[in-house]
């Protein structure tokens, strides 16, 4: 492999580690390296957000059976003995729910800010690479970079829009 051959090829190396990447022996490790590191960031992102939408759903259907158990009790009358019991049982549930939002808002929020701030750099950046574009060849590679930041924030948006209804109706 020539050094012109390899700078044009595996141009994503470049300047990048502080080795002669261009041996054998480092180039394989370097590329096994770049591998292991993209394959756990995106285990991490795709464990994160499941988690996120396990507990959305979560909520979401412990709110449908909280407005199930409103209906029931709202079948009873107040001088029924097993009101105050129910009542009781309803509220404590109730508590229970707004605990679990609690829990969610407390792990989740310094995961979505930084999910925000570190995806509007890349979004600024690859806004500015459009506008200013040299090679046409790019556009596409771009566009998929930009859809996938928007899909992975859209998740979030998408997790509060469900409790948010969930909530309201």
């Amino acid at each position: 492999i020539t050094q012109e051959y390899f700078n044009a090829t595996f141009s994503f190396f470049r300047h990048s580690f502080p080795y002669d990447y261009t041996s054998p022996f480092y180039f394989i490790l370097t590329l096994i390296l770049t591998v292991l590191l993209v394959q756990f960031c995106s285990n991490s992102i795709i464990i994160v957000d499941g988690l996120f939408g396990w507990f959305v759903y979560n909520i979401s259907a412990h709110l449908q059976i909280m407005r199930l158990k409103l209906e029931q009790l709202l079948q009873l009358h107040v001088e029924d003995p097993n009101f105050n019991r129910d009542f009781v049982a309803f509220v404590n549930y109730h508590r229970e729910i707004i605990d679990l939002t609690l829990e969610l808002d407390a792990v989740y929020a310094p995961i979505i800010f930084l999910e925000v701030t570190s995806s509007s750099l890349p979004i600024c950046f690859f806004a500015y690479q459009l506008s200013y574009l040299s090679d046409p060849a790019n556009v596409p590679f771009i566009c998929l970079l930009l859809s996938s930041i928007v899909l992975q924030l859209m998740i979030y948006c998408f997790g509060g829009e469900k409790v948010k209804n969930e909530v309201h109706t």
